[in-house]
This record gives C-alpha cells, sequence and structure tokens, in this order.
C-alpha cells in the first residue's frame, strides 16, 4: 500500500498549507487503517522535513488509542509521552491531568507554546538566529470510539481538534470505521475539518481467497471438499468473509479450524510434524460444529466460560461493564485498562480474563497512561462475541438501565470538571441526583474513581 501512503501524506501536507492539516482514514474493520497509518503514514510524514513543508525543522509525534477513559485524559496522556512533547511538565499545564482538563475548556495553547519553545531552543542549540519550525502529528486510531462519549463531548472534543489543526503546527490523523460515518457527520466541526482537510478511502482486503488460502498453502494445509457439490471449505469461507467488518472473524475461525485439526491427529496418535500431508486437511464438520463464520466465536466463548469455576464465572457482568458500551446501533466493544478490569492477583475476574485471553475471545494491547507510561488495555476481540455468546448476550441486554445512568452521570461530570468544578454544576437534587445515589450503591466498584467524586461531592452539597 505504499501508493495509498504516499497519497495519504501528500493530501494532508496540501491541507497542511491552508492550516487544515486533517486526514481522515476512512474503511471496513480489518481493512488495515491503523496499519497504514502507524507503519506508513506517519513514518513517512516524519521525513518530509525542510522548505517543501513550512521549514519544519522536525516532526513529533503523539498516538492516541480511543475508547474505555475520558478522551481529553487520553490525548494528555499521549502528549507527555516520550516522542511526542514531554516538555509540556515547563508549561503552565505541567501535568498530564491538568492539560486534560485545559483541553476539555478548549485551551491548546500550551501545546502550540511548547511546539514553539522547542523550536527556539533548537535555534540556539545549532547557532541560529530564526526559530525552528517543530511541528506535531496527532493519530487518533479507532476514533469511532469518540461515539461512545456524551454529545457534548463529542462536540467539545471536535472543536478542540479545530483548534489544535488551526495553530498550523499541529496536523491529525483520524481512522474511522465506515459504519461509524453517519455518526461523525452529525458533528459540524468533523464536517468542517474533513471538508477543508483530506479524505481517504481505505480499500478493504476483499481478496479474502489469497488470506485463506495461501498461509494454508504455506503450511502445507489442504482443505476438505464436499463430494456431493464439490465445494472446497476454502470456497465456503471466502464466500461468508465476504461482507463487512468480517477479517477478525476469519482470522478467528481459522485459528480454531487448525486447533481443531491437530487435536483431531493427536487422537489419532499422528502428531502434526509426522503427518501425513493428506491428514492435514481443515475439515467442513468441524466448520459447521463451530456454527459458520459468526456462531465459532460465540461458541468458543461458551464452552471456555463452561469450563471455569463458578466464582469466576459469576464475575462476568462486572467485566462486561468495563468491555462494552450503550451505542447507536446497540451494545458495542470498547477497550478497558487492566487496572480498571482486575484489582487483586486474586481477583475472580482475572481468571475469567485469562481463560478469555487464551481462547482469543478477549485480545490485549497497549495505552500511553498519564505519566508517559505504556499500559495493558483489553478488549472483545468482535462484537458478534455480544450477539452469539448466549451468557454475554443475556447480561448485556439487562444494561441499558446502567449505561443510561453512566451516560447521564458522565456527561454532567464532564461538564463540572471543564467548569473548574463549579457547585452549580453538580447533580441537582430530584431524579438525577437519585439515579446517580443508586448507580453509586449499586455499582461503586465498576465506576471511574473521577464519577464516584463527583456523585458524593452531589450528595455532600444537597446534604448541606
Amino acid at each position: 500500500r505504499d501508493g495509498l501512503a504516499v497519497r495519504s501524506v501528500e493530501a494532508l501536507l496540501r491541507s497542511g498549507a491552508t492550516r487544515s492539516a486533517f486526514l481522515l482514514l476512512v474503511g471496513e474493520s480489518g481493512s488495515g487503517k491503523s496499519s497504514l497509518a502507524r507503519a506508513a503514514v506517519l513514518p513517512r510524514l516524519s521525513r518530509r522535513i525542510g522548505a517543501d513543508v513550512g521549514q519544519t525543522a522536525e516532526w513529533r509525534c503523539a498516538v492516541v488509542t480511543l475508547g474505555g477513559e475520558d478522551p481529553f485524559s487520553l490525548l494528555a496522556a499521549a502528549l507527555f509521552a516520550e516522542g511526542a512533547l514531554p516538555e509540556l511538565v515547563e508549561s503552565d499545564e505541567p501535568t498530564a491531568a491538568a492539560l486534560a482538563r485545559a483541553l476539555a475548556r478548549g485551551g491548546v495553547s500550551a501545546v502550540r507554546r511548547s511546539l514553539e519553545r522547542i523550536g527556539r531552543a533548537l535555534a540556539r542549540e545549532v547557532g541560529g538566529e530564526e526559530t525552528r519550525v517543530i511541528r506535531l502529528v496527532l493519530l487518533l486510531d479507532q476514533f469511532e470510539n469518540i461515539f461512545q462519549s456524551p454529545a457534548e463531548v463529542v462536540d467539545r472534543y471536535a472543536q478542540m481538534l479545530s483548534e489544535l489543526v488551526g495553530t498550523g503546527v499541529i496536523a491529525v490523523v483520524a481512522t474511522l470505521r465506515i459504519d461509524h460515518y453517519e455518526a461523525f457527520a452529525r458533528v459540524p466541526h468533523l464536517v468542517s475539518l474533513k471538508e477543508k482537510g483530506a479524505f481517504v478511502d481505505v480499500p478493504s482486503l476483499r481478496d479474502f481467497g489469497d488470506i485463506v488460502r495461501l498461509p494454508a498453502k504455506a503450511a502445507a494445509l489442504s482443505f476438505e471438499r464436499d463430494e456431493t457439490t464439490g465445494e472446497g471449505l476454502d470456497d465456503v469461507l471466502v464466500r461468508a468473509a465476504d461482507v463487512g467488518d468480517a477479517l477478525p472473524l476469519l482470522q478467528f475461525t481459522l485459528d480454531r479450524l487448525y486447533r481443531m485439526m491437530v487435536a483431531r491427529l493427536d487422537r489419532l496418535g499422528r502428531p502434526l510434524a509426522t503427518s501425513r500431508p493428506d491428514e492435514r486437511v481443515l475439515g467442513l464438520a468441524d466448520y459447521a460444529a463451530l456454527g459458520g463464520l459468526e456462531g465459532a466465536i460465540g461458541l468458543v466463548a461458551e464452552r471456555a466460560f463452561e469450563r471455569i469455576d463458578a466464582v469466576a464465572r459469576a464475575a462476568l457482568p462486572a467485566l462486561l461493564k468495563k468491555l462494552v458500551r450503550k451505542g447507536d446501533r446497540g451494545f458495542v466493544a470498547r477497550p478497558a485498562s487492566a487496572e480498571d478490569l482486575v484489582s487483586s492477583d486474586d481477583d475472580p475476574r482475572l481468571r475469567l480474563l485469562l481463560e478469555l485471553v487464551r481462547e482469543r475471545i478477549v485480545v490485549q494491547g497497549v495505552s500511553t497512561r498519564e505519566d508517559g507510561g505504556r499500559g495493558t488495555t483489553f478488549r472483545v476481540a468482535h462484537e458478534a462475541v455480544l450477539r452469539t455468546w448466549p451468557a454475554a448476550r443475556t447480561i448485556v441486554e439487562g444494561f441499558d438501565t446502567y449505561f443510561r445512568r453512566l451516560r447521564d452521570v458522565e456527561t454532567s461530570e464532564t461538564r463540572w470538571r471543564a467548569s473548574d468544578e463549579a457547585d452549580d454544576l453538580l447533580l441537582p437534587p430530584g431524579l438525577p441526583l437519585a439515579e446517580a445515589s443508586s448507580l453509586l450503591a449499586d455499582y461503586r466498584d465498576d465506576l471511574e474513581p473521577r464519577l464516584v467524586r463527583f456523585i458524593e461531592a452531589s450528595l455532600a452539597r444537597d446534604a448541606q
């Protein structure tokens, strides 16, 4: 995809010439948006310095994977990371928490001034009189997760992005799943950024034939063929995968079919290394037993769930509260930090989580913490888990009231924090405070500390 990366960088630089350096990479899940941005666009952009890009002397880079936490806090943590702007410790917002509050209020000056200060210091180092231009590129990966936040937060975040881009020294690259474009188009500031900036449609990896067959060929595996129709399992997989958002499910199903083949050989006393080519076959019966492409992940999840102890199984509702979110079209997966999911080594949620990770129902990732360090995150591998795993589906369907109350409290808390915690923006007496109090009483351990503090401050004021 070298050509696509080159076109993306050129489009971003052209838009940057008019202080509108915004690049939106849109495509289906699994189409390679993130890898295109991280492995191709950002490295190429970092090499573009000199007169053709406004006398740029250096590019700094901040990467944010949205989801699971306050988006302003995630951005602030990424900006303080090494390789981005650790010099922010010398700014008026010397911590990630302070910067997050400033960004939520629309204050982007600390970022701009830090870039200018770095440029002046670089000029002094090389003995020049003219300030060197230092630019920042900000990658917002999985931008669709911003729409899990309250509408007011999304609006303010979009406005903040417009102000960052408007500095003329900050470029923003965002990756977006195509099925969330409708939500994107409902936010005026985001629409304006796209219209003034650049838009790249990342084509789906539609040649599923190669994705299915080439790795199997390299591993000396073959696909069983139906004796009646002559259709091979590879043909069945390719046809089933030719829908949006299927690549993660395809990868999961191929892995399970391989494991089932190895287990079958073991039962026959034939280790894979010494088996014959006609024995190394991915089977149609195994695929049917998995329930097809979408059913596979739900079936494996249910079997893993049945294997673990009852105490760990009882922790599933608490785990799912952190790993799902109510979206416009039902419940969607979201990442959560290890600290949010598990409180100690003997927490039963840890046993459940490790089993789900082992079976690839939940996948691990990394995030940037407020101190600039790296943290571990977890995410449901595919939203089909929520549809096809009976235990998860039943639990999630009962979350409607919980998520409605949580969203209301998050919206109010964000507004309160952005106003420097003004008393008149605490929860008012009546239904809002009563519902928040009930949320605190029933789910204290599941709530973020900032929300607990906000509800308790509201209750304390009401008691006065």
